[in-house]
């Protein structure tokens, strides 16, 4: 029982203890540089760009006029001798009553869902980004907390079988001092195999080698000082969801492109 009261202490004092040197800038000091390594570093970041960067291509010459089309035939005629005649068609469609303009704006509209894609896929990116690392710091500070618990345990094991050496103890004493010493070394690799698993997860959201180093966690983002009520969480919600602005923008280029076709187009030949 003494013994899990000094390991209890010896957490507390532990957790209180926040490392003071180390480069805040370096990759995994702050969530703030995974963050902005990720948004640099991610393929479906870069891909979600390149999205855009093709939707507004498109929407740029998206009301212009489609290419006309040029087509050839040939037909044979008979009178009294065989002559034939070599016929050169272009066509061009001319598209009425706006359907240009309304073209453009869903092309417009799909450059809009584009970017809701991109910010969607920025939000979850930071999402995992941040339980990750708040992850990282967790097991980080809990091995320095058993490193601590397993220097005292290895003390407290010397100590119990001096005693029963010595004929001051029993050997109760010395199997518990052993169980507490195995139990540490045990929660120990257990940590150590938890934080190389969060390590790897991360280095796999910034497109890494999983093996990649990071350095060491130095602090959490501080908690907000009030909290929002849930009316205006869900206001915020409505204004800057961007899985809502992605399915609006689609269904305003779903609504522009049915109108485009509801008539036919007139032909030029």
């Amino acid at each position: 029982m003494a013994g899990c009261l000094i390991a209890a202490a010896l957490t507390t004092s532990a957790l209180a203890r926040v490392p003071t040197q180390g480069d805040a800038g370096a990759l995994g000091a702050t969530v703030d540089s995974l963050l902005a390594a990720g948004r640099t570093l991610s393929p479906q970041l870069r891909a979600a760009a390149l999205e855009i960067q093709a939707a507004a291509a498109k929407a740029e010459t998206a009301g212009a006029l489609d290419d006309p089309m040029l087509s050839e035939n040939y037909q044979n005629y008979r009178s009294g001798s065989l002559f034939s005649m070599h016929f050169l068609t272009v066509t061009q469609t001319f598209p009425l009553w706006g359907k240009r303009d309304l073209r453009h704006r869903a092309a417009l509209a799909e450059v809009d869902a584009a970017r809701g894609r991109e910010r969607a896929a920025k939000d979850e990116l930071d999402e995992q980004i941040k339980v990750a690392y708040a992850r990282y710091y967790a097991f980080t500070r809990a091995i320095v907390v058993n490193k601590d618990i397993a220097g005292l345990a290895r003390q407290m094991r010397d100590a119990a079988a001096v005693r029963y050496g010595q004929g001051g103890g029993d050997q109760a004493g010395v199997i518990q001092a052993l169980t507490e010493a195995t139990s540490a070394a045990t929660e120990a690799a257990r940590l150590e195999a938890e934080r190389a698993s969060v390590i790897a997860r991360l280095n796999a959201l910034l497109a890494r080698p999983a093996s990649a180093p990071l350095a060491e966690p130095l602090r959490l983002r501080p908690l907000l000082r009030i909290t929002p009520t849930i009316e205006a969480l869900l206001a915020r919600a409505r204004i800057a969801n961007p899985t809502l602005f992605t399915s609006d923008a689609e269904v305003r280029a779903a609504r522009t492109q049915r109108r485009r076709f509801c008539c036919n187009v007139w032909r030029w030949s």
